[in-house]
């Protein structure tokens, strides 16, 4: 790839941020490294490492054209395709306010609309109880489960969770949760999460790891997203660990709970975030919650 090989380029910016020796893997690593997220500099180095395998040409000579016919060749799903289009502009913004670059391309790009798909993504109360109590789960599979339902937190949460996380209230427990940003909320979750839990400790310290691998490293989302390829096969159709999380803000508003609760609990930006689960009727089931 010729990316880095520095030519004259009308579109080169006044450097006024960054050096003027700077090349495109530089600039694209200083963006990348505003994010607190490990996840997030991952996902924006996937993104941005196949578009300039696409494009194959220097950032700063990126034309409209270019961007235009690398929109129009994504074959992802729509979700994907937006968050595709999103990373790059962000990057080309990221180049225009270093000044790297004068001109900012893809803020003509438009992302696809999307259809709001948090309702087709959720489990029934029903389906959660049908995953708990499948027979060949072991005692860590089924904590996870539960916790992640229970506790409506995100893969990455679940696997930093340490037990030094852990409060304990009689029978339940609250759950410090370190999310986005570094930003850390509070989560109940049931006695029977709890009991769960508490069962794979076997001595651990506080510093230790709630979940942890086969070989008693620090759980990773690939371990957990293995998890879910195998309960795809409960449910019958496929399944990710996020849809617990919907799963949970859901049904807590569909049994009248204080929205306001939920998305603290949760640790949704704002309380529009909450209320966009609020795609169905009230029902009066008397199931269990797990």
């Amino acid at each position: 790839m010729s990316n880095d090989i520095t030519v004259y380029n009308p579109n080169a910016g006044n450097y006024g941020l960054v050096a003027r020796n700077t090349n495109d893997t530089q600039i694209v690593e200083m963006w990348i490294a505003q994010s607190n997220s490990q996840n997030t500099r991952q996902q924006y180095a996937r993104v941005i490492a196949s578009f300039r395998g696409v494009v194959n040409k220097p950032l700063q000579s990126v034309t409209l054209s270019d961007l235009q016919q690398w929109q129009q060749g994504l074959d992802g799903k729509p979700n994907s395709n937006k968050l595709h289009v999103n990373t790059v502009k962000s990057l080309f913004s990221f180049m225009q306010k270093t000044g790297y670059i004068v001109l900012n391309a893809a803020v003509m790009l438009k992302p696809e609309k999307t259809v709001e798909t948090k309702h087709t993504k959720t489990l029934t109360e029903e389906q959660v109880i049908k995953l708990v109590n499948s027979s060949d789960l072991s005692k860590r599979d089924e904590a996870i489960i539960r916790v992640l339902y229970s506790s409506a937190m995100r893969v990455s949460e679940l696997c930093a969770l340490q037990w030094q996380d852990v409060i304990e209230q009689g029978n339940k427990a609250i759950l410090v949760i370190r999310g986005k940003g570094n930003k850390t909320r509070e989560s109940g979750i049931s006695s029977k999460a709890y009991e769960a839990m508490k069962a794979l400790r076997n001595g651990a310290s506080d510093t230790d790891f709630v979940f942890k691998s086969n070989r008693n490293q620090q759980m990773d989302r690939t371990t957990v997203n293995h998890l879910f390829t195998k309960l795809s096969a409960i449910i019958g159709k496929d399944i990710s660990p996020h849809w617990l999380r919907h799963s949970h803000v859901t049904h807590a508003l569909q049994r009248g709970a204080n929205p306001t609760d939920v998305m603290n609990q949760a640790g949704h930006s704002s309380l529009a975030v909450t209320t966009t689960y609020a795609h169905s009727e009230r029902f009066s089931s008397d199931v269990l919650i797990v």
